[in-house]
């Protein structure tokens, strides 16, 4: 989303980044066709692992191990989101590096 919204629709770069309601309507978002097997399988991957990652963020323990432990983990639930994502919009491998590459 980020990236789309730097090259799209953010017309003051060194401005603060501003979304006016009229361009929302423009964010290419998916409808999720549940009968679509597809669809339905990254539409529950993305929902499994963010709900993993608020989890993960509410047992963020004191110590230090536990507290690494946990963002590694969010990390790669993070990337498996963007890897959904990604399989979602049809973006391939090359296409994904431009995108990263501008996070």
């Amino acid at each position: 989303l980020t990236f789309y919204l730097k090259q799209k629709l953010i017309t003051n770069a060194q401005g603060f980044p501003q979304i006016l309601m009229g361009q929302l309507d423009q964010l290419p978002i998916p409808n999720i066709n549940p009968k679509n097997k597809a669809q339905q399988i990254h539409h529950d991957s993305i929902v499994k692992n963010v709900d993993a990652i608020l989890q993960l963020n509410k047992q963020l323990l004191p110590t230090a191990m536990q507290t690494t432990q946990a963002k590694r983990r969010m990390d790669y639930l993070i990337d498996e989101i963007d890897n959904s994502v990604f399989s979602l919009y049809g973006i391939k491998k090359e296409e994904q590096k431009v995108v990263e590459s501008v996070n």
